[in-house]
């Protein structure tokens, strides 16, 4: 069952996957599970953005150190403004 409850986890958090997952939760009347798997793939795809931009302001630079904060920065943003996204549409 563990493993179950990983790959569900894994899923979740995974965008496009997620998404898929969590509207097929809501086809099925499944509105808690809908919310969670979209919630998580939502943050999860905000994210990978935030981490991209930030990769992409080093394009031009030099040095890894530099590189990988700036894309982790970005990463961290992305899930901050993922969560506030979410937070305002769902009120919670």
């Amino acid at each position: 069952m563990e493993i179950l409850d990983y790959l569900e986890t894994f899923i979740n958090n995974t965008p496009i996957l997620g998404h898929a997952k969590g509207f097929l939760h809501y086809n099925m009347g499944e509105k808690e599970k809908g919310n969670q798997a979209m919630k998580s793939s939502t943050r999860s795809t905000c994210t990978v953005i935030g981490a991209t931009i930030g990769l992409g302001s080093t394009v031009n630079s030099v040095g890894i150190v530099k590189l990988v904060c700036t894309s982790g920065l970005g990463g961290v943003i992305g899930g901050i403004v993922g969560d506030i996204l979410i937070g305002g549409v769902t009120g919670k």
